[in-house]
């Protein structure tokens, strides 16, 4: 019988990234593809075809066999049944072809891309996210055993708080393990396959636009000079450094071409801020991507809550620590009484010392609930 490997992940809001690793680590196979696992199920041909509206079409048989089986485990427990994700499987189809064809095993990709910066290619959401991968086993039935028997990927496929999965397997006969699976799942209903080939699925809901301008930092166009109190214009960021520089850099980007880098100096300040139309009352959802680079943990993001004579009236602060690579911060608010402006402020320089520190941002966005 061929032994086998599984590995899971898992993203949301407010949740830090952990790895567990099942006890039956990487180990030699069997020549066939999953040898007493499949049933003699013959290799795959041909490249992974385009997805269609159906299950049937966008999944072959043993990924519609496991599919079955999460949904009647999850049925089991009380958790609502996962709809097959277009965009996640997408993802999760991507993976699976690329660990089998470079003969690899790991949630990150060979290239350096992370696991969950992968699959916001697909499906960029503000919403919990995880993966399971496995390798070495061709049946849905048997994949779904292995990742039941590991307590993290079991914590994933019944996971109430996910509402979609995308899945994929990939074959390649010269790898080590032959199959590799990948799930990816989803808090965030988007376009998805349906059961009934006669009826298309409904188009996702519209997400809520960002009310910040230029929240990926594409343009070159700043605003220099002006201090984030004195900030008074909607639809552009405004910057102003006593010593420091705030520049947009390709390699400051988490998500696109470019991205704002703020270095601040060891002595003085430096702002990059912007203003958007507030109602009181509203809710408004906060996030921001960045990184620390260098320095102190010296800088912060405000959200001040203004009056219609710009007084602040309430504000909320965000701490970014130190983290080196890319991680998202977010933060829901309500607008208060009186609230005119809802004004968000990449900091640098906080408490009674100066401190000296550079940070990447990427992606800002603030949008009403």
């Amino acid at each position: 019988m061929a032994r086998s490997t599984f590995v899971t992940v898992v993203l949301g809001l407010g949740l830090s990234t952990g790895c567990v690793v099942g006890p039956d680590g990487p180990g030699p196979v069997s020549s066939e593809p999953g040898a007493g696992d499949v049933g003699g199920e013959e290799e795959p041909t041909g490249s992974p075809g385009a997805l269609f509206v159906t299950v049937d079409q966008g999944l072959d048989a043993e990924e519609r066999v496991f599919l079955q089986a999460i949904n009647n485990y999850r049925a089991s427990l009380g958790a609502a049944p996962l709809q097959v994700s277009v965009a996640l499987t997408h993802a999760s189809e991507y993976h699976a072809t690329d660990m089998a064809t470079k003969n690899y095993f790991a949630h990150d990709s060979q290239d350096g891309t992370s696991w969950s910066d992968r699959i916001r290619r697909y499906y960029n959401y503000n919403t919990y996210m995880a993966e399971n991968i496995a390798a070495g086993n061709g049946g849905g039935d048997a994949t779904f055993t292995q990742w039941k028997n590991s307590p993290g990927h079991d914590a994933n496929m019944k996971n109430a708080s996910y509402r979609v999965i995308g899945i994929a397997r990939a074959y390649d006969a010269a790898a080590t393990y032959h199959w590799y699976w990948v799930t990816d799942f989803g808090g965030y209903v988007d376009e998805v396959m349906t059961t009934d080939p006669t009826t298309p699925p409904d188009p996702p809901p519209s997400q809520p636009a960002n009310l910040l301008v230029d929240g990926g930092f594409e343009s070159l166009d700043l605003g220099d000079g002006v201090y984030y109190t004195s900030v008074r214009t909607p639809g552009s960021w405004y910057a102003y450094s006593q010593a420091g520089t705030a520049s947009l850099d390709a390699a400051a980007a988490a998500n696109g071409t470019r991205g704002l880098r703020v270095v601040d100096a060891l002595t003085g300040n430096i702002s990059v801020s912007q203003i958007v139309a507030a109602t009181a009352g509203t809710t408004y959802a906060f996030s921001a991507w960045t990184r620390h680079l260098d320095g102190q943990d010296g800088q912060i993001v405000y959200l001040d809550f203004l009056d219609s004579a710009y007084a602040r009236i309430g504000r909320t602060t965000l701490y970014t620590g130190t983290e080196s690579s890319f991680h998202q911060l977010t933060r829901n608010v309500t607008a208060p009484a009186g609230a005119a402006y809802v004004r968000v402020t990449l900091y640098g320089y906080v408490g009674n010392n100066d401190w000296a520190s550079t940070y990447d941002w990427d992606d800002v966005s603030l949008t009403a609930q």
